[in-house]
């Protein structure tokens, strides 16, 4: 037998052992998770939660935490910091872990839900823009569809209800573009651009469709 194939026997017995060993692991191995204070989720790194602290991890279970010889995992829970642990199952034999968890400060709330909050911001200009580029491009279809799609994600937004004004306004609704304008009037009362919006189409109103126009 060349040294060459002595290598490449060597190696595809390692390789082998290894996947046996992965899977002895993932059959029978036990994992169990604990965190302080409990009735924690604990969450795969796809974002699944497969449980609440305390919680004994087997099996199918097991598998959702693990990629290769990592286990994958956090832990979450209203008003603490989620804590991520990754452990490498080919180096420890530790069968519980016990994840402390830290109580979150005005701080670090206030830097989450800023973030959160940026996100959400960023997303709703996007496709508001993307909306009226499409109402610029007069492609009015597009723009009433992708409208119904935003209004899902997002309620009560005063320039999603102008931009739906605009496409009424186009179909010749002009009643019906005012209800649209009057709504988002409600809703930002100082924004002058609305105010003066209604007031020019008002006069376009006929009078038997008129209706309290205040």
């Amino acid at each position: 037998m060349s040294q060459l194939t002595k290598w490449i026997s060597l190696l595809l017995i390692a390789m082998l052992l290894n996947a046996c060993s992965l899977l002895k692991f993932n059959d029978k191995k036990e994992i169990t998770i604990a965190s302080i204070p409990s009735s924690a989720e604990v969450v795969n790194a796809a974002g699944e939660v497969v449980g609440v602290s305390p919680i004994s991890l087997q099996a199918e279970t097991l598998a959702k935490l693990t990629d290769g010889d990592k286990l994958i995992f956090s832990v979450r829970k209203p008003g603490f910091e989620t804590q991520t642990l990754v452990v490498d199952l080919s180096v420890t034999n530790i069968s519980s872990h016990v994840v402390k968890l830290k109580e979150q400060s005005a701080s670090t709330f206030s830097n989450d839900i800023l973030l959160q909050y940026s996100k959400q911001t960023n997303e709703m200009i996007r496709e508001i823009l993307s909306i009226q580029g499409l109402i610029v491009a007069s492609e009015w279809a597009l723009a009433d569809e992708r409208l119904n799609g935003f209004e899902k994600k997002f309620s009560n937004i005063a320039a999603a209800l102008v931009l739906r004004a605009n496409v009424e306004i186009n179909r010749g609704q002009v009643p019906r573009a005012l209800e649209y304008l009057k709504r988002a009037r409600s809703i930002d009362p100082d924004d002058t651009y609305i105010s003066r919006l209604i007031l020019s189409l008002q006069g376009r109103v006929p009078a038997g469709e008129a209706k309290n126009e205040n």
